[in-house]
């Protein structure tokens, strides 16, 4: 049975260090989203965690668009590209 790498952003919730690798931004900036209420997220035992699917509608939420292209187009290609590398 294979074991899940720690810290992948391929998992369905997230904790800072794995929100950091999904969203290609540092820890602190994901901190500072989570001070400024900006991003989805609970807690647990004092542990900040995101569920993925939560994130990546907040992502289409803030996605802007080339002119011509809906938002939810857009963050389609967005999401399945990152869901494509957060696999492997």
């Amino acid at each position: 049975m294979e074991k899940k790498e720690q810290n992948s952003p391929s998992q369905t919730v997230l904790t800072v260090v794995d929100a950091a690798l999904f969203l290609r931004v540092s820890e602190s900036v994901v901190r500072r989203l989570i001070r400024e209420r900006r991003i989805p997220f609970f807690r647990i035992d004092g542990r900040y965690l995101f569920y993925r699917p939560c994130v990546e509608e907040w992502m289409r939420t803030i996605t802007v668009s080339p002119e011509g292209q809906t938002g939810n187009q857009m963050a389609q290609v967005i999401s399945e590209h990152l869901w494509e590398i957060g696999g492997k």
